[in-house]
């Protein structure tokens, strides 16, 4: 039988929370992604704390504060890359004040967030 292999390597949550200043530097890493519209390393660090979860999660080491520093970290990373996808492929449907005005536009929104829902799910563990 082939052994498993893994797109990226596990991201020790437990030793990256434990980093002073983590916070900082997480949202420092997020806004420089953002600025370079880098999706591919928003990619490799979403499946990486995803496969790091799993690993505590098999340890049983993990509880309520790693959870939801997990869940923010997992969302925050979504939320860049969303805006990523808005800021390449700007849609004036994007305002919903202004939506109704331009409805031809809402299949080219459509498509845009179901590419964005398929590079999700290419991204998880």
């Amino acid at each position: 039988m082939k052994p498993l292999t893994y797109k990226w390597p596990s991201i020790d949550l437990l030793k990256l929370l434990n980093i002073p200043e983590g916070q900082k530097i997480w949202n420092a890493w997020l806004t420089m992604c953002l600025r370079k519209e880098d999706v591919r390393d928003l990619e490799r660090v979403y499946y990486g704390i995803q496969r790091g979860m799993d690993d505590i999660v098999k340890q049983k080491l993990n509880d309520k504060n790693v959870s939801s520093t997990f869940i923010r970290m997992q969302r925050s990373i979504e939320e860049t890359a969303k805006k990523i996808y808005r800021k390449k492929y700007p849609n004036p449907c994007d305002n919903p004040l202004e939506a109704k005005n331009h409805m031809k536009w809402y299949e080219v929104k459509k498509k845009r967030d179901h590419e964005f829902e398929l590079w999700l799910k290419r991204a998880r563990f």
